[in-house]
């Protein structure tokens, strides 16, 4: 099979199982896959092999972008090229690729050393050059690749790895677990075999939660007393990061009261929704209540209609568990598909988002006029932090001025929000599938928090 009926999955599944020993970053060297890594950031030309990748010529000073020709690295230093990062120009980014590459290897709980030290017996596998990780080999190889009959790890069997709304062609859905009478065990949902591999997070914590919480990823493992070779961790970097949004980064535990937050554009996190509960004991007291919104979570409600299951039994809300003072609660929203769309009248806590893309799509633009005027603390994580960068400086103060000039042309006094980007200590621990430039490419990788004036 090498039509274009292939999927992603046959695709990887096919090369794996004929390169069982091959380092993963070494089989991308082959016809037909479902991604290149690197591309030319001059012509935006592939390099289709790992061979024709390493003739390609590197920036002098970051070291993060190739190119093919040194014509291609002119251009791009002037932003004259046609390549994906276009119109920006390399000459106003090249210092900050490399100080975010330095970040990441000096980092002493997180980033490169966090590869080479917690997770080194798995998470050797990357790109030599510190900038992609083949993600879906390495699950393939673990046997977690796959749709629906991998629990918690299923993904879209889709050629790209972004999948919004539809169903594939084999018919997998984000959220469809959802659709069943009861969510399926842990042990069926982790589909790892032992106990120490994965983790029960129906069960408390052996060890004490430290005060102030969790950290890093040192502490969370020692929390949970993981097995050095699981690699649970991949799984739970969602949980975390929102784990770390909440008390961390917008401190909403010490409002002392019950909390409201909303999670926009989810995706993946549909097919996670169980190890939510870890947060019961990661925020232990705080009564939170999650609103999950997003094309696919709408879609998955009008899946539910008029059939019993999990969604529709209790009225969308599709996780509620209690233990002591504490309690956390997950709603699906089935009426609305972006935030922009709630009503007024609903004023949340704060406004989070995983992997958001904000400086990638200017969908996104309705949701942070919203955000700004209603003043709600927000906090979203992104692969990069030059994505983050690019927001700061684009979307946040067009969304002012455009918030000023078409909603409140008499309140001048609107002022940029207060905004902080940093590396997030629970980020992914290996690179994606998908990157243009060697700078560090993670999921949940760094995260922006602001305030609203």
């Amino acid at each position: 099979m090498n039509g274009t009926n292939d999927s992603m999955f046959d695709i990887i599944k096919r090369r794996v199982k004929s390169k069982p020993n091959t380092p993963l970053y070494q089989l991308r060297d082959e016809p037909n896959k479902p991604f290149s890594s690197l591309i030319c950031l001059g012509c935006g030309k592939k390099a289709n092999s790992l061979k024709n990748e390493q003739a390609f010529m590197s920036c002098a000073q970051c070291k993060a972008v190739k190119y093919c020709s040194r014509e291609c690295q002119v251009m791009d230093w002037k932003g004259l090229g046609s390549g994906p990062l276009k119109p920006r120009k390399h000459k106003d980014i090249c210092l900050q690729l490399k100080q975010d590459i330095e970040e990441f290897q000096l980092h002493p709980t997180a980033g490169l050393n966090l590869r080479k030290t917690l997770f080194s017996h798995w998470a050797n596998q990357h790109h030599p050059d510190e900038g992609t990780f083949h993600m879906h080999e390495f699950l393939c190889r673990c046997g977690l690749l796959g749709g629906e009959d991998v629990g918690f790890w299923g993904i879209p069997d889709v050629l790209t790895p972004y999948h919004t709304v539809g169903v594939d062609a084999r018919g997998f859905q984000n959220g469809q677990m959802l659709l069943k009478d009861s969510f399926p065990s842990m042990k069926e949902g982790w589909k790892l075999e032992k106990e120490n591999e994965f983790i029960d997070v129906t069960k408390v914590p052996l060890n004490i939660l430290p005060s102030g919480g969790i950290k890093s990823w040192q502490e969370y493992v020692q929390l949970r007393d993981l097995s050095e070779e699981s690699v649970a961790p991949l799984l739970m970097t969602n949980v975390l990061t929102i784990y770390q949004m909440i008390q961390h980064e917008l401190q909403l535990p010490a409002l002392q009261k019950s909390l409201q937050v909303y999670v926009v554009a989810v995706e993946s996190e549909l097919n996670q929704i169980p190890l939510l509960q870890e947060l019961l004991y990661l925020l232990p007291g705080v009564d939170l209540e999650l609103i999950f919104l997003s094309p696919a979570a709408k879609a998955i409600c009008k899946e539910a209609k008029d059939r019993p299951c999990i969604l529709t039994k209790n009225d969308y809300v599709v996780l509620d568990v209690q233990e002591g003072n504490g309690r956390i609660r997950v709603k699906i929203d089935p009426v609305h598909e972006h935030y922009d769309d709630v009503p007024n009248s609903i004023e949340p806590d704060a406004v989070i988002g995983l992997n958001a893309g904000l400086g990638s799509y200017p969908a996104w633009a309705p949701t942070m006029h919203k955000i700004l005027r209603m003043g709600t603390p927000f906090c979203f994580s992104d692969q990069t932090k030059l994505i983050h960068r690019f927001t700061e400086n684009y979307w946040l103060p067009i969304g002012v001025i455009q918030t000023i000039n078409r909603a409140f042309p008499n309140y001048e006094q609107l002022e940029m929000p207060d905004v902080t980007i940093t590396l997030n200590p629970f980020h992914g621990i290996v690179g994606r599938d998908v990157a243009y430039m060697l700078a560090p490419n993670i999921s949940n990788g760094y995260l922006i928090t602001g305030f609203p004036v």
